[in-house]
């Protein structure tokens, strides 16, 4: 039998009486670091949108700062592949560039606002950061979108367009004719209630259209081309 190293032996000796009388060495937990005195407080902010819409979304309202101190978000992270935009942090950074701008500038008290670029559906997180003077604070927005239907359109004939309006809200189109060599003129403006079709008639080659939902959401657009032929 071979002999066991001494440090071994001696290791075995010192552990083996510990664990026969059930004493345990105790070990410091870990611990997240405390708020730092001062620093703004958030709390969770949840809203929904529909695909293709805009929000705005008052992220500081339910937020509180231990001092007193007024607060406003200084910026908005959006992770890559997530189908949102918001116009905050391209405001923010025009006002961190002018030359007299003060402290003050570079802090947006306003709501954050938030466009759907996808029409699916989906839930999203997004963090904001709350800040005074002094701090900046993390706090969460989820996101819901909901799904919208765009507008299809369909050429049914020479100089004809089908626009169908799929979703559960009216939505307004516009529409331009035009051919490859000629400018877009607009031609119309077409209601389309939820689930109606309509046809449109136009005297150029290519119909351009943009389709809006209710409050200026986009609902859709495109281009039919070839609509003088057969």
């Amino acid at each position: 039998m071979p002999r066991r190293p001494r440090a071994v032996l001696l290791a075995a000796a010192l552990t083996c009486p510990a664990l026969a009388l059930g004493v345990l060495v105790p070990v410091a937990p870990a611990h997240a670091d405390p708020p730092r005195p001062g620093a703004p407080v958030t709390q969770d902010d949840r809203v929904v949108v529909r695909g293709g819409g805009s929000v705005f979304v008052d992220a500081i309202g339910n937020d509180t700062d231990p001092d007193g101190d007024d607060l406003a978000v200084c910026r908005v992270d959006i992770p890559d592949g997530v189908p949102l935009t918001s116009g905050q942090n391209i405001l923010i950074g025009t006002a961190a560039d002018d030359d007299d701008h003060d402290d003050h500038d570079d802090r947006d008290d306003r709501p954050v606002d938030l466009t759907s670029t996808s029409f699916r559906p989906g839930t999203y997180r997004l963090t904001y950061y709350a800040c005074d003077r002094d701090f900046l604070t993390p706090g969460t927005i989820t996101v819901v979108v909901e799904r919208t239907r765009p507008v299809r359109a369909r050429k049914v004939a020479p100089h004809v367009v089908r626009l169908a309006n799929p979703d559960d809200r009216r939505v307004t189109v516009l529409v331009f004719g035009g051919s490859p060599v000629e400018p877009r003129v607009a031609q119309r403006v077409v209601q389309l209630p939820p689930g109606a079709a309509k046809r449109v008639r136009t005297r150029g080659r290519i119909l351009t259209w943009f389709a809006f939902a209710p409050r200026g959401g986009n609902a859709g657009q495109g281009e039919v081309r070839g609509l003088g032929r057969a």
